[in-house]
């Protein structure tokens, strides 16, 4: 009998049409507090164990974090309280283990070179089903300590628990961006280990070479695929099952691959590649075992595609492409069948299938849309019926939240952009908002169709919020993110503004204008207020990058001359050693001067992505030019928002200085 928690909400499939008759006029909505969007989510992320008998919950209270072990079959739950640590994700290693990935700060003094490196550390506890913490992965495992993250690569089969993982082996590759070990001469090398999860001991299975940065295992643990990259040279080697040689399958002397690896399948020995053709992505599989290749998905592809696939075997189970939100192409008809039924039932939101018990009975769902915050929900096939398992803001039941559009506009030179376009609910006739435009980070990222607490509660508070895919974004194709190469401060930026320039709403007062963002958004945000002030009135930066220069001088300290991080910043953003005064440029502590916008900056003291020397440089030109600015310091965090304390933070201080340089009645 299915008994999971008291008080969960049974959605009947079979009867949407009488559910949406019986819908009742909603109650007037009522302004939220700014905790209700700060809080961490009280549903983070949900797992169902292999066998489909527990639910494991990461999520918590607004300041702290706990994994909720479910029985279905009605037993008592059993909670794990974390505290106030920063939890990447949980996951299940068999049916009786839980491992969570956790982000630790780690600081110190180098005796080797007499350097201070800092750097944000995952590491994988486990825990069983009492709550117990059983050990840490790798812990104790030679040179595999140094390493800064050690990702899970998969399950792999046996009677015991237990999981392949990347770690370090002694070599002959000094330490890249993988690696916190500094010494001179310290030689390390990739190397894939097989880890047993109730000791947390590992033993090697694969060892790279001095290029290696990447391997894809099997359900055996044995590798399948690897990538190398040194020397300005990227190239992408498989394995067969069954083989002991490497062939080599594609060659690159840039960061990016000719054929974009996607995956490896075990079911099928075969890799899973996307290919550029003139109407954009296609997917091929690759069989390793006779080298024949096959078009997944539709013969006329969409600008970009990627893959759904089955967790456990990596096999694919649907096509997604979509510009504005996911379409989804079933290549598995039984959970395209669960998708169609929980989409109609759920209109209007983007329903997400995030995993299955291995009999596929049961099968964990998101549901999210711009405007309504996401919630997770249980399925059943046996009764056709999905059980919420919790919203990720309740706090946020019955708040107005802003109507969302994509529009699409010319860029200067007449490229074809994007933009997510939301203005507040109820405005008076003749009203209009002002406009806060938020680039998103990366810049090789792109904003979605999903709900984002940061830009409902500014349009909460009255302001209208566009969000540009500006060239240079993901998501659109290989050569729309490849025009932004070296366009940092200049068609990106010049993309934005024209995505102001193109808003045409009635309700929108695009004259008004504050930029804003985080990481390459909060880069954008200063550049903007250092050469637009006519276009921005304020900036506001979090843990934004300030001078390019210095942050690839800190990238080649991190991580060594020819590492990954080193590489894609020379490609991406530009090579000081080729041409540096268009890298100063392009910085906006560099630009800054008499006109210069007024600017919030925020930043984070443990943030080892962009560290916080690059807002303190800009807080001093502000200073030393007198332009009006404020600093907020979050004490304990990290590039990504990571605590509940550090969102409120942000939000309060942001409704306070949009008030005073953007208020909504001017």
């Amino acid at each position: 009998m299915f008994r999971l928690l008291a008080g969960l909400c049974a959605l009947t499939l079979a009867a949407v049409a009488p559910l949406a008759a019986k819908a009742q006029a909603p109650a007037p909505a009522a302004i939220k507090p700014v905790s209700a969007y700060a809080r961490l989510p009280a549903v983070q992320m949900a797992e169902i164990s292999p066998n489909g008998q527990k639910i494991a919950i990461l999520g918590g209270a607004p300041t702290e974090r706990t994994i909720t072990i479910n029985p279905i079959d009605g037993a008592v739950a059993v909670t794990i309280p974390l505290g106030a640590v920063d939890v990447n994700g949980i996951r299940w290693a068999g049916d009786n283990y839980i491992v969570a990935t956790v982000r630790v700060y780690d600081s110190r003094t180098n005796m080797g070179d007499g350097r201070v490196y800092s750097y944000n550390l995952q590491r994988d506890i486990v825990f069983d089903m009492t709550g117990k913490i059983v050990g840490l992965l790798l812990d104790g495992i030679n040179w595999s300590g140094f390493a800064v993250s050690r990702p899970i690569l998969g399950e792999i089969d046996g009677a015991k628990p237990a999981v392949a993982m990347l770690g370090l082996s002694e070599g002959t590759k000094m330490g890249d961006q993988f690696s916190k070990l500094k010494q001179k001469g310290a030689g390390l090398t990739m190397a894939v280990y097989k880890v047993d999860v109730a000791t947390g001991q590992g033993r090697i299975g694969d060892k790279g070479n001095d290029s290696t940065v990447w391997f894809a295992v099997d359900r055996q643990g044995d590798a399948r695929v690897r990538i190398d990259a040194a020397q300005g040279l990227t190239s992408l080697w498989v394995r067969r099952k069954g083989a002991a040689t490497w062939t080599e399958i594609d060659r690159s002397p840039t960061m990016a691959l000719k054929v974009g690896f996607i995956g490896y399948s075990d079911a099928e020995d075969a890799v899973y590649l996307r290919t550029q053709v003139a109407t954009g992505d296609q997917i091929v599989r690759l069989n390793l075992a006779d080298n024949s290749r096959t078009v997944i998905g539709p013969a006329s592809p969409a600008r970009e595609a990627g893959l759904l696939r089955d967790p456990r075997t990596g096999k694919p189970v649907a096509v997604v492409t979509g510009a504005e939100k996911p379409e989804y192409q079933w290549l598995d008809a039984q959970l395209g069948a669960v998708h169609a039924r929980i989409a109609k039932a759920l209109k209007n939101r983007d329903v997400q299938l995030m995993g299955w018990s291995a009999d596929r009975t049961r099968i964990i769902l998101r549901a999210e849309s711009p405007n309504h915050p996401p919630s997770w929900y249980l399925y059943e096939t046996a009764t056709n019926q999905a059980s919420q398992l919790g919203d990720e803001y309740p706090e946020l039941a019955g708040a107005a939240f802003g109507k969302t559009r994509w529009i699409t506009y010319k860029a200067a030179d007449g490229m074809e952009l994007y933009a997510y376009l939301t203005v507040p609910a109820g405005l008076a006739p003749g009203k209009k908002a002002p406009l806060v435009v938020m680039p998103h980070g990366g810049p090789a990222s792109r904003d979605s169709f999903s709900f984002d607490w940061w830009e409902q509660f500014l349009v909460s508070r009255g302001y209208a919020v566009l969000k540009p895919q500006f060239r240079g974004s993901n998501g659109f194709g290989e050569a729309f993110e490849r025009s932004g190469f070296n366009e940092w401060g200049g068609k990106m930026q010049s993309d934005i503004a024209d995505a102001v320039s193109a808003v045409d709403d009635p309700a929108v007062d695009n004259a008004r204008v504050c930029i804003m963002g985080a990481s390459f958004g909060g880069y954008a945000a200063l550049h903007g207020a250092t050469s637009r002030s006519d276009r921005y009135r304020c900036a506001i930066s979090v843990n934004g990058v300030t001078d390019l220069p210095s942050m690839i001088g800190h990238a080649r300290v991190y991580g060594g001359g020819d590492s990954g991080e080193i590489r894609y910043l020379r490609e991406v953003v530009g090579d000081p050693r080729v041409d540096p005064e268009s890298l100063n440029r392009a910085s906006p502590y560099r630009r800054v001067g008499g006109r210069t916008s007024p600017v919030l900056l925020i930043y984070a003291v443990q943030d080892t992505t962009v560290p916080a020397a690059q807002s303190k440089l800009m807080e001093t030109a502000l200073k030393d030019a007198g332009v009006p600015h404020q600093v907020i310091i979050l004490d304990g965090d990290d590039h990504h928002f990571s605590s509940t304390k550090s969102r409120l933070q942000t939000l309060e201080a942001t409704e306070a200085f949009l008030a005073k340089y953007l208020p909504v009645s001017p």
